[in-house]
């Protein structure tokens, strides 16, 4: 492409254009001990090039010592290696569609909204009672299964609103439904599109990578 627009320079201006390579077959780096330039900036700095033909890549530096024509191209550079034809398969991945501290905000989430389901059953149980207490068992009982049933709306699950006469007790019923019901549409539909598209385990991820693994 370089060379095609140095022959319409050529062409359209009357010019008779000399391409030649750099010297050092260098870019252009600046060394600040020296303060000067090698490859192609050296070339045109000292006189021996009139301009640049070649994709050189735009910085504060050489632009303080060049002047760059508007862009008229970009480049994107990949690694292409063989297919390793190998699933990236994890048991952890049931865990990743979600961070680790969202898993902590909804276990302690749902332990204090099974804590005030627990209360507001106790005050109920009191007041039907006639303040009568219950053996220690079934309230722990109650208390660990309340906790389990607030966990479980973050995934499907539901509780029975029967036997709960007061409206406190529906309210917080209904808010671990709510906010569960939510939290399993987005559970559940980052599973659906992590379980549907096979996902290849790639040897390296960065080009630092590939200094720290034996991939051939």
């Amino acid at each position: 492409m370089f060379i095609d627009i140095a022959k319409l320079f050529e062409k359209d201006m009357n010019l008779t254009l000399d391409l030649y390579k750099r010297f050092d077959d260098q870019w252009g780096s600046y060394d600040q001990d020296t303060d000067t330039w090698n490859g192609m900036l050296n070339s045109t700095l000292m006189g021996h090039a009139d301009m640049i033909v070649a994709s050189l890549t735009l910085n504060a530096k050489r632009a303080e010592y060049i002047h760059y024509l508007p862009s008229m191209a970009f480049e994107v550079y990949t690694v292409v290696i063989k297919n390793p034809d190998a699933e990236d398969l994890s048991w952890v991945t049931f865990l990743n569609q979600f961070d680790y501290e969202l898993w902590l905000v909804m276990l302690l989430t749902s332990t204090t909204m099974g804590m005030a389901l627990w209360l507001a059953s106790e005050l109920t149980n009191q007041t039907r009672n006639n303040g009568e207490t219950e053996s220690w068992w079934k309230v722990i009982q109650r208390f660990f299964g309340l906790i389990w049933l607030s966990l479980s709306t973050n995934f499907g699950g539901t509780i029975s609103l029967k036997g709960n006469g007061f409206a406190n007790v529906k309210i917080l019923v209904f808010s671990c439904m709510l906010v569960g019901s939510f939290l399993f549409m987005a559970y559940r539909s980052s599973m659906t599109a992590i379980l549907a598209v096979k996902r290849i385990k790639i040897p390296f991820d960065s080009l630092e990578g590939i200094l720290l693994t034996d991939y051939k």
